[in-house]
């Protein structure tokens, strides 16, 4: 109450407030939130920050707008807070009393490390969907049927060239009955070969685009295997120092003002031991290229970039250095010559019938694989020329087995929740923007996953997410309700938050419809319970357990 008290009378000695919350929807609302709560009533503007460097924060300083120009964020934010909660205060309510008096698991108990939370089945608008999709991943994955193939592998001699190549035929390369392929062989040894086509194409690869949080969180996963939340935490730290821009955005382009910075910035880097061979880049100036600024690409946020600020770089910790060796690699990327590849591919025909292809690949100019190196080593094919006569010198054959989905990492979730419509069939998820159908926000992915995996729900064994029982359980009582399991209740409810929410009536007429909605499944759920089977899920194995019981503290 003492903290209140001094807030407010700070607040009523100054002549405006300023909102200077992530710029965002959340950011808007949750400042605005406290601003509404302390009853100060006050002139409001609005700061739009992305880099706390002191420049920028001047700059930002000197074009605070006024803050009704972005007041309807804040209804937006209030609108999906509350929406929200209506859905996850009763549905897990309502499934943590139905499954507890389910009678295949009255007696059962979830290993989970808080006990409190063993046997409540939390359920909320975007972890129980994303529960789901990982469910429906790994009963794929259960179901699938191992086939083995055969595919041939044949070397040749044309015009006094050696190189190999691999049977196929067109939408067609392997072989799935060994007799088939002990047939060909046979029929292919020491045959007269033939150049049936040659393709050469020369192709330019450009540097990558800036990161974004989500193809961050990736990028890092895959090279030191930190979680996305981890990752999360980490470039908050960069951040609040200064380093690097603003790191919760979907957005990959900056604006020309980032752009300005370019110079200074690479100018920094070259003092770093870790970059100084790689500076001055051939490319000097690359304002006018739209792969990397585009002003109207970028809304609230932009790519994620480092700042002027020189960095310390011993203070950094490890995983921080490799953070932000990233980011500025990309910038420095982008200020190199693009990667020049010379492809070949070489269609060969043996005894006039069976068809092989090889397929080339040599870097001509290296360009920016100097600054991000390609794991991928040439593979040089002859000069040949179509129509050019030779053999069959040898013919193999490589057994395989055809695969099941891989499993997803942590990252692989936060990257399925940023691009969900494609869990979706094309005439559904045309009708929606792919933002819309997105699950959760670039600032809460990383927080979902976290959460399944403390609420029992999956289990990462390494770096693979697996579900657990308690998790299939879920999934399984929600398998005919596709409020909860599908892309479309967030695609429905983003669309309409998107294009109605503007004030505070079409906040209410938005609740008063989330309100019957949520009521119509509470009776749904209701139904569905009755007929709940649970026994193919294994429920032997999990421990017995007392009555349910809720502690205060939950």
């Amino acid at each position: 109450m003492a903290i209140r008290q001094l807030t407010v009378q700070l607040a009523n000695k100054s002549s405006v407030i300023v909102n200077a919350g992530d710029i965002d929807i959340e950011g808007s609302y949750l400042v605005h939130e406290i601003i509404l709560f302390l009853g100060i009533k006050k002139p409001l503007k609005r700061l739009w920050l992305t880099s706390l460097t002191p420049n920028a924060i001047r700059k930002s300083v000197n074009k605070m707008k006024d803050f009704s120009e972005s007041e309807y964020m804040y209804w937006q934010g209030l609108s999906r807070s509350e929406a929200d909660w209506l859905f996850g205060m009763n549905f897990s309510r309502q499934f943590t009393l139905l499954l507890s008096k389910n009678p295949q698991l009255k007696n059962k108990t979830f290993p989970v490390k808080n006990k409190k939370t063993s046997n409540v089945f939390s359920v909320g608008r975007i972890q129980t969907v994303v529960n789901h999709l990982i469910y429906q991943r790994e009963i794929a994955i259960e179901n699938f049927v191992s086939e083995k193939y055969w595919d041939i592998y044949a070397s040749f001699r044309i015009a006094g060239h050696e190189y190999n190549g691999k049977w196929f035929i067109p939408d067609w390369d392997h072989i799935f009955y060994k007799e088939q392929a002990d047939f060909l062989i046979n029929e292919l040894r020491e045959k007269p070969a033939s150049i049936l086509d040659v393709k050469k194409e020369i192709k330019h690869i450009r540097p990558p685009q800036f990161f974004n949080l989500t193809s961050l969180q990736k990028k890092v996963d895959k090279v030191i295997g930190l979680s996305p939340d981890q990752t999360l935490s980490e470039l908050q730290k960069l951040y609040l120092e200064g380093y690097v821009s603003y790191p919760r955005t979907q957005i990959v382009y900056v604006g020309e003002e980032e752009a300005n910075t370019f110079e200074q910035v690479l100018s920094n880097l070259a003092e770093l031991n870790e970059f100084k061979t790689l500076l001055p880049a051939p490319v000097k100036d690359i304002s006018n290229d739209t792969r990397y600024i585009n002003s109207s690409k970028v809304q609230e946020h932009h790519g994620i970039i480092p700042t002027e600020k020189k960095v310390d770089w011993e203070k950094l910790n490890n995983n921080q250095k490799v953070i932000y060796s990233l980011i500025a690699k990309s910038l420095i990327a982008a200020h190199y010559k693009d990667v020049v590849v010379n492809e070949v591919v070489i269609a060969t025909l043996v005894n006039e019938q069976y068809t092989f292809r090889s397929k080339g690949s040599q870097v001509v100019e290296k360009g920016w694989y100097q600054v991000i190196p390609s794991q991928k080593e040439d593979v040089l094919l002859p000069d040949v020329q179509i129509g050019e006569k030779g053999s069959v010198i040898s013919v193999d054959t490589k057994e395989g087995k055809t695969k099941p989905l891989s499993r997803w990492s942590e990252a692989d979730i936060v990257v399925m929740m940023a691009n969900a419509y494609k869990e979706l069939p094309n005439g559904i998820r045309s009708e929606y923007s792919k933002d819309e159908l997105s699950l959760g926000t670039v600032a809460t992915r990383a927080e979902t996953v976290k959460g399944l995996k403390q609420r029992g729900y999956i289990e990462v064994k390494k770096n693979k997410v697996f579900i657990t029982t308690k998790g299939r359980i879920l999934a399984t009582a929600m398998e005919n309700i596709p409020l909860f399991t599908s892309p479309l209740t967030t695609g429905n409810m983003q669309k309409h938050i998107n294009e109605e929410i503007k004030d505070y009536a079409s906040y209410q007429k938005f609740l008063k419809g989330i309100r019957t909605r949520v009521a119509l499944t509470y009776e749904e759920a209701l139904k569905q319970s009755t007929i709940w089977d649970f026994s193919s899920i294994g429920l032997d194995k999990l421990p017995q357990k007392g009555k349910l019981k809720f502690e205060k503290n939950l």
